[in-house]
């Protein structure tokens, strides 16, 4: 049995579970009652084949052709994209010569390696752990409290920053509150 086997016989195993589940609310002898009775039959001949039959397995070469055809599939994706990337982008994810086992496994090991983040091709290299701020000459004397650190445009918002966003919404929030509500 195939997955649309398999699909079909879970659908009227639903169908027959509702009829019986709801067989008085079906008047005896109706086109409904003979339709689900069918159905009952037909279920029972089906768990007779199926005993004869052995297990869903998928061969060797069932599994290298899905690979083959992942490939296929993978190495169109990489051209279409290399269009809008810079040249050489599709490269690494082009078709082996040949469809024998040992290059289709090679090549799935490859591909493994290329599609983690850290070796995807023109992937950017880990930047490094962001350093704090030196302070310049000037205010190395100077206290912390009029220190004002220099901002890279990759920084964050730090908590004093944040702190005074707060506390300005706070009182813009109170003001709002005490303002009198004009009456209708």
């Amino acid at each position: 049995m195939n997955d649309r086997d398999k699909l079909r016989e879970d659908r009227a195993t639903r169908v027959q579970t509702f009829g019986s589940d709801n067989t008085a609310d079906f008047v005896t002898g109706s086109r409904a009652q003979i339709l689900l009775g069918s159905i009952d039959d037909k279920l029972e001949k089906l768990v007779l084949a199926k005993t004869g039959q052995s297990p869903d397995r998928a061969s060797k070469a069932t599994i290298l052709d899905a690979l083959w055809l992942d490939f296929k599939n993978i190495a169109a994706s990489a051209r279409t994209i290399g269009k809008t990337e810079p040249a050489g982008f599709s490269a690494p994810y082009a078709v082996p010569d040949d469809s024998t086992e040992k290059a289709i496994t090679t090549h799935a090991e490859k591909l493994l390696g290329i599609l983690e983040d850290s070796n995807a091709p023109g992937a950017e290299a880990a930047t490094p752990p962001r350093k704090k701020p030196r302070r310049p000459p000037s205010a190395r004397n100077s206290s912390p409290s009029k220190w004002t650190p220099i901002s890279s445009p990759t920084s964050a918002p730090t908590a004093r920053h944040c702190a005074t966003r707060t506390n300005t919404t706070k009182a813009k929030t109170e003001a709002a509150s005490k303002t009198p509500r004009p009456s209708a």
